[in-house]
């Protein structure tokens, strides 16, 4: 029985160049890296170059509790000071989605 996370599904593209792109990629193809950029920081730190990883985003309130509101909020923002302002707000992370195909991503330290 899988449990219900509340968060996006989304696949994480390394590259092969331990400075190349880190891309994140809804399950309907959306690139949505630029509107996390702490995850972006997070898998720069902990991932080596290459693997993709599958999984979901997820998004916590300031009560700690998983708030899919806030992630569409997350997910949507297009303007550089609105990500920086939500990113701080609400942080995302990552839950893997199956143990043999993915990792996780810690939650990064608030800003």
């Amino acid at each position: 029985m899988d449990l219900r996370w509340g968060g996006y599904r989304a696949l994480a593209f390394t590259s092969l160049r331990s400075e190349g792109p880190f891309l994140l990629q809804t399950r309907g193809g959306s690139l949505i890296q630029d509107r996390f950029p702490e995850l972006i920081a997070a898998a720069g730190a902990q991932l080596p170059p290459g693997p993709v990883l599958d999984g979901e985003l997820l998004v916590l309130n300031g009560a700690g509790v998983m708030d899919f509101g806030a992630l569409q909020q997350r997910a949507t923002a297009s303007a550089p000071r609105t990500v920086r302002t939500l990113a701080q707000a609400h942080p995302a992370f990552t839950h893997r989605s199956h143990p043999k195909t993915a990792a996780r991503l810690a939650m990064p330290p608030r800003y």
